[in-house]
């Protein structure tokens, strides 16, 4: 390869961290830099890994890993975590915005957006407002959504 001046570049490339616990193969990974997480699922499960090492977690520790999120044929598209209120809100293929809270070994689905009718294809955080957050979708529509009144 070369550089921009052309010159030769070379790289040297080696696996650094493997991280394991995906049952199947990984349907989508996210790295979420304010809550200091690796975020990886599949159509079985979502996993939680350390991003950065920290004073008694090394990077890439398992930190939480849940099931029964969602099934085979409405599987999780996008998620996002929602720190302030404990918990991670997860986008389906059919157009489900689950809210999770989460304790230290178990999860509870504590409400359901209703709004998109086809697959949801993003969920992210609005950039300033920690209780909004935004979805896309194959229905044509972008929503904005708040959690502190379980309204759009």
């Amino acid at each position: 390869m070369l550089d921009p001046d052309g010159k030769n570049m070379t790289f040297e490339m080696s696996r650094v961290l493997q991280l394991s616990n995906i049952t199947e193969w990984v349907k989508g990974l996210k790295i979420d830099t304010v809550n200091n997480l690796i975020i990886a699922w599949d159509q079985e499960c979502i996993c939680f890994y350390q991003l950065r090492d920290f004073i008694d977690t090394k990077q890439g520790t398992l930190l939480r890993r849940f099931t029964e999120l969602s099934n085979k044929e409405n599987f999780i598209n996008d998620m996002i975590v929602m720190n302030d209120y404990k918990g991670f809100i997860t986008g389906t293929q059919f157009g489900n915005l689950n809210v999770w809270k989460w304790g230290s070994e178990e999860k509870k689905l504590v409400h359901q957006f209703s709004g998109h009718h086809k697959t949801i294809t993003a969920v992210v955080p609005h950039c300033t407002k920690k209780n909004l957050f935004i979805t896309s979708s194959l229905d044509c529509t972008i929503k904005v959504w708040c959690m502190d009144v379980s309204r759009r």
